[in-house]
């Protein structure tokens, strides 16, 4: 199975950009995402959509916290393709459309000056 994991790091790295650009779309600066809490960290930048009153689905919240540690720590780059003993996070493919259909509205609808 590990030709898929090149899926699964887009995936995430999508979901990355998809919460960054939606706080862009509502005022947050560029320098604040490049901090190093913010970096690569989907369970904080998903936080902060939340602390936003943005709605996201308790299926896309578990998505993106069951990618968060993988991502964080670069796994579907290098070490997933080791046998280490953990198990890589690899969700259906159709909650993955559902979870990055809804990431891409939040980018969509700009709260910004308002």
């Amino acid at each position: 199975m590990t030709y898929i994991l090149p899926y699964y790091f887009l995936i995430s790295h999508a979901a990355e950009l998809f919460l960054k650009s939606a706080l862009l779309k509502r005022g947050w600066e560029e320098t604040e995402l490049r901090k190093f809490d913010y970096r690569h960290n989907l369970d904080t930048l998903l936080r902060e959509i939340q602390n936003l009153d943005l709605i996201v689905t308790v299926d896309a919240a578990r998505l993106i916290n069951g990618l968060h540690s993988q991502h964080a720590n670069h796994a579907l780059r290098y070490t997933a393709f080791l046998d280490n003993g953990q198990k890589t996070y690899m969700p259906p493919p159709d909650l993955v459309n559902k979870t990055l259909e809804e990431l891409l509205m939040l980018t969509r609808i700009s709260t910004h000056g308002k």
